[in-house]
């Protein structure tokens, strides 16, 4: 590594300034960078290396968690370049990123993974992932930076960019098992929105939108049928059965007027029957493998499910065929609605014997919310849901859509030896801060 006297690429350690300005200053060095290590073919002990990548990575993370913070800017441009590969493969930035969001700093998350995609473009075509060692093809890419940066600009309403941005990199023609591998699941569902909402339309965008549909349609009911996956073929509709959205009931007008009213209403059966037999029973499948994992690992299992004791439930977030769902009633929402939502979140639940929602208001992410009831086990109990005192008893399928963060809601403890289970859609109005990473 270079030891000579400090310069504009090079900064000594006690120089301390905004990130933004090393970055600025390592794009114009970074030519000249190559060709000194061209030259001196790499040098530099051991401990120099571990010592300058170490400063990378808090430079980067540190950036990412607040683009206006100061640090020292002793970050040699080689250790920056391959802490990117290994940032972006353990997803560390992301989660900054994620961060930002909960914050409400849709802007800074914006920036930060801004920042993650040029240094990580410039890293590609500079091909410093295979010279440095920490760069496997297909681990992380560019193209997943860019599927991140597509869900910030899907939350703030900026359909035209997620368009531009995601149809560079997913395979929109490929079988439908192409949709099980990342980005394309989530990129999919992102870009036929995104066709159907944008300002500025692409040719042909509705029909576009359609086979995007069909292809996630296939896929999901090979998804949720695993492992005795369904046969796709012929001329049957690849949305009817456990994909049946197409059957998607939306609500009545003068439901509606209640729900402007009251802030609640009862929404019967919103999706078809078939749909929350699917989503049900994978549901159940996966918290059968959390309970095997558990009984494996001696009560420590994978956590996963992300168990909550304190509730006793287990938890799925933006879990990918729940996820299929929220999208489809995020286009239906935002057309009887007349408010301009986007999807948030979803988040798969199952309460266990003695579960409790205690009291509360939710998050603003929560401006709309959906809880849609999958059943009890053994069926039959239907487990009470208040909102504001009043009482609501959803049958299997049945869903309350509320304002989750002005109505107060909860339910009472439930009796043992019941597990109850639900998947609650969450939905917010766009706007400039809003940033959503799935």
């Amino acid at each position: 590594m270079d030891r000579k006297a400090p310069g504009p690429c090079h900064q000594t350690g006690s120089g301390a300034y905004y990130v933004a300005a090393v970055l600025t200053v390592a794009a114009s060095c970074f030519a000249g960078w190559l060709s000194q290590q061209s030259a001196q073919g790499g040098g530099g002990s051991a401990g120099e290396h571990a010592a300058a990548v170490s400063n990378a990575r808090d430079a980067l993370l540190r950036y990412a968690a607040n683009p206006g913070s100061k640090i020292i800017a002793r970050v040699s441009r080689e250790a920056l370049l391959a802490q990117i590969s290994e940032l972006s493969a353990s997803r560390a930035l992301e989660e900054h990123a994620k961060v930002l969001c909960v914050q409400g700093q849709g802007g800074a998350a914006e920036r930060a993974l801004r920042t993650q995609l040029a240094l990580a473009s410039e890293a590609e075509s500079a091909n410093v992932w295979a010279r440095s060692g920490h760069w496997t093809p297909g681990d992380s890419s560019v193209a997943l930076i860019q599927n991140r940066l597509a869900q910030v600009l899907f939350a703030r309403g900026d359909f035209s960019s997620v368009v531009s941005l995601l149809t560079g990199i997913l395979d929109t023609t490929g079988g439908p098992e192409r949709l099980g591998e990342a980005p394309q699941w989530w990129g999919h569902l992102q870009l036929r929105l995104a066709l159907l909402w944008s300002s500025e339309k692409p040719a042909g965008a509705v029909d576009i939108s359609r086979a995007l549909l069909s292809r996630l349609c296939a896929q999901l009911r090979v998804r949720v049928a695993a492992p005795s996956t369904m046969a796709i073929v012929g001329g049957n509709d690849s949305c009817a059965g456990p994909a049946a959205v197409r059957a998607l009931a939306e609500p009545s007008l003068s439901l509606l007027a209640d729900f402007g009213e009251r802030g609640y209403i009862l929404w019967p059966a919103p999706l078809p029957a078939e749909s929350i037999q699917a989503l049900r029973g994978h549901t159940s499948a996966l918290l059968a493998n959390v309970e095997r994992e558990t009984r494996e690992n001696r009560g420590g299992g994978s956590g996963a499910a992300g168990y909550d004791a304190r509730q006793h439930r287990h938890g799925w977030h933006n879990e990918p065929a729940a996820g299929f769902f929220h999208y489809a009633l995020a286009e239906a929402l935002r057309g009887v609605l007349g408010v301009k939502l986007v999807p948030t979140y979803v988040f798969t639940v199952v309460y266990m014997s003695g579960g409790i929602l205690h009291p509360h208001l939710d998050r603003p992410d929560n401006e709309v919310s959906l809880t849609v009831s999958m059943g009890s086990d053994p069926p039959g109990y239907i487990w009470p849901l208040e909102m504001n005192g009043t009482e609501f008893l959803l049958q299997p399928g049945d869903a309350v859509l509320y304002r989750g963060n002005s109505v107060r809601h909860s339910r009472k403890a439930l009796p043992q030896n019941y597990r109850s289970f639900h998947v609650i859609f969450a939905f917010r109005e766009q706007c400039d801060s809003c940033c959503h990473l799935v």
